[in-house]
């Protein structure tokens, strides 16, 4: 039963055309300044809600 089943090759039965193609938005060459501000702009963001979490809980216990 299984030997009609021609063998093929596992990279060739993957590829597919759009594969190739690099999406400019997301690359990392193309950009870094936008990757710098997303990592500035996160940090900041997290800072700024550890500093709310720590003002909640001094006008909690004050």
């Amino acid at each position: 039963m299984f030997e009609d089943v021609p063998e093929t090759n596992r990279d060739e039965a993957r590829y597919h055309p759009s594969d190739e193609a690099s999406n400019e938005a997301y690359d990392d060459d193309e950009s870094p300044e936008g990757r710098n501000w997303a990592i500035l702009l996160t940090l900041f963001s997290v800072i700024l809600v550890q500093l709310a979490g720590m003002a909640l809980i001094v006008w909690a216990v004050f």
